[in-house]
């Protein structure tokens, strides 16, 4: 560094200035390397550490089971403290229960759905049965009547023949008409039975149901019925009218009623005790003298006692 101030120290004017414009032109011209890049190769890679990076993912959370929505407060409190697996069984368990009991609600709504048709059908056959009957019973009556058949007998034998075996085939048309008629009967009570105890399950017991029917008897008579009418009353909604006809009955006789008076209690009755006088000292001998006498005495002493007490 001094040798090079010194040789241009002795240089001339335009040298120097020609060397500092050579030098000026050569910094330019070297291009200067980025600290970026100088950095870049110092630095050495940075190693991360495993149990850091374990750390730092978090585990999955368990997903949260809803616990049954029918059970109560408290069952739920208890269900959110059982562990995932038993909650699962629970969950499963009551959803399987659900299903069933959907399942045989439907199956009911569709039983019933067929016995109401089938009902239907029957109560239209009964309606068609009813003339049907009535009037093949007055064919026979009129047509084959006894004394019709004894003129048919006495005149001609061939035609009774022939009215006796028309006769009995209308008589078994009857016979099946009307049994027909009582099956259609049975089914319809017992439809309308299912329908009254679904509505009233109490009345399934047999004393409940014969102690409702003896109140309906009653109220049904009240309001101008007869016995006769209420008894062959089949409609479970007739019945459950004169249910509570009977309950409104019954709170209107209890308004009516005079309210019971409950009598104050009587106190006790004192009695003093008797005070000790001289007549009764009095009676006292004289009724030991009695008995003396009585047991020892004389038979003119006794006379004499029985004179004084009479």
């Amino acid at each position: 560094m001094s040798e090079t101030m010194t040789d241009f120290a002795s240089m001339g004017e335009e040298e120097q200035l020609s060397a500092l414009e050579a030098a000026l032109i050569g910094d330019a011209g070297t291009p200067e390397k980025p600290e970026a890049a100088a950095a870049e190769g110092d630095t050495a890679p940075v190693e991360t550490d495993p149990q850091e990076d374990e750390a730092e993912v978090e585990p999955a959370e368990t997903p949260t089971i809803a616990p049954p929505h029918s059970w109560s407060k408290e069952d739920r409190e208890v269900f959110t403290q059982l562990p995932p697996e038993a909650q699962e069984i629970l969950t499963r368990r009551e959803n399987e229960r659900d299903a069933a009991v959907r399942r045989g609600q439907n199956e009911a709504a569709e039983t019933r759905k067929e016995r109401d048709l089938l009902v239907q059908e029957r109560a239209f056959l009964a309606q068609q049965l009813a003339p049907a009957i009535s009037n093949l019973t007055n064919t026979i009556q009129a047509d084959y009547s006894p004394q019709r058949m004894q003129e048919l007998a006495a005149t001609d034998p061939g035609a009774w023949a022939k009215a006796m075996a028309e006769r009995e085939g209308r008589i078994q048309q009857l016979n099946m008409l009307q049994a027909e008629q009582g099956r259609t009967a049975d089914l319809m009570r017992q439809t309308e039975a299912e329908k009254l105890f679904e509505a009233m399950p109490e009345w399934r017991d047999p004393a409940t149901f014969r102690a409702a029917a003896t109140k309906h008897r009653e109220v049904g008579e009240f309001l101008g019925f007869s016995r006769a009418e209420i008894d062959s009353t089949l409609d479970h909604r007739a019945l459950r009218t004169l249910e509570l006809a009977r309950i409104g009955k019954e709170y209107l006789d209890a308004q009516k009623a005079p309210a019971r008076k409950v009598a104050p209690p009587i106190p006790p009755r004192v009695i003093a005790p008797r005070q000790r006088t001289d007549s009764t000292a009095t009676d006292n001998r004289s009724r030991n003298e009695l008995i003396r006498i009585a047991r020892s005495g004389t038979q003119d002493e006794q006379l004499a006692a029985l004179a004084n007490l009479l």
